[in-house]
């Protein structure tokens, strides 16, 4: 028997462990990473296409590893609200109506925190600035 299917204690309104997993797991797994992974790819090698032909190739495949991992960090942090919005709905008993509310919510949420992410991840030197004046 699968940990999964072993439900070790209740959820509110009546929603077991083992179904808040399975709605979390259901966006959240491999290959919603792997389709927001390609995504992303998709995305960046349509706006790097155009610089192939000014900047030698090592620095045009840094560039687009750079910018991989910058629109990554968006998409998995997307990916991740979306799976504890279902999850929560799930637990919850919400309707279709107020749980996509809440995840439009949760997406403005996680958009929001990713800005900051991507700056910390890129070294972006506002945050050792903001640190020098009282």
């Amino acid at each position: 028997m699968s940990p999964l299917a072993v439900p070790t204690q209740s959820a509110p309104h009546g929603a077991s462990l083992t179904v808040v997993r399975t709605a979390f797991t259901r966006v959240m797994n491999l290959k919603s990473i792997a389709i927001v992974f390609y995504f992303c790819l998709l995305l960046i090698l349509g706006r790097f296409v155009t610089a192939l032909h000014y900047e030698p190739l090592d620095q045009w495949a840094f560039d687009l590893v750079r910018a991989m991992r910058q629109t990554m960090i968006s998409g998995v942090l997307l990916l991740l609200a979306i799976a504890l919005t279902e999850a929560f709905a799930a637990a919850k008993g919400l309707s279709p109506r107020r749980a996509l509310a809440l995840g439009v919510f949760t997406c403005a949420i996680a958009a929001a925190v990713s800005v900051p992410a991507r700056l910390v991840v890129a070294g972006f030197p506002i945050f050792q600035r903001l640190g020098e004046y009282p």
